[in-house]
């Protein structure tokens, strides 16, 4: 499964209908379970963004179900990344050596290129 991680903020609605934000994060939790999916975490945070949620969902497009489904409630904005763990970039990173040693080549993003993947 994919692993997301989802950077949310309240919306005014949102604010305004705090009370009812346990109720909604079982109806969240309850519709990613039926995308084949589950959260993993979730955090309250301090700072630039009200909640972060961490969580997986089978492919690309349960994770867009489920994204577009939170948004439409109108109760938080949301930013999310997919996450990669750092197993899948070191064997990432080994085939792109092995690759350009044996004169193939992966196009990888720039920044990829000018990270170090060692511990």
């Amino acid at each position: 499964m994919a692993t997301y991680i989802s950077l949310l903020n309240y919306t005014d609605q949102g604010i305004r209908n705090a009370k009812g934000s346990p109720e909604r994060q079982q109806k969240a939790e309850e519709q990613l379970r039926q995308l084949g999916g589950r959260i993993i975490e979730n955090y309250l945070t301090m700072g630039e963004h009200d909640y972060v949620l961490v969580w997986e969902a089978p492919d690309d497009e349960a994770a867009t179900r489920f994204m577009l489904s939170l948004g439409a409630a109108g109760n938080v904005r949301s930013k999310t990344l997919k996450a990669f763990p750092r197993g899948n970039c070191t064997r990432t990173a080994a085939d792109r050596r092995s690759r350009s040693m044996s004169g193939g080549s992966v196009n990888l993003p720039a920044r990829w290129r000018t990270m170090s993947w060692a511990g």
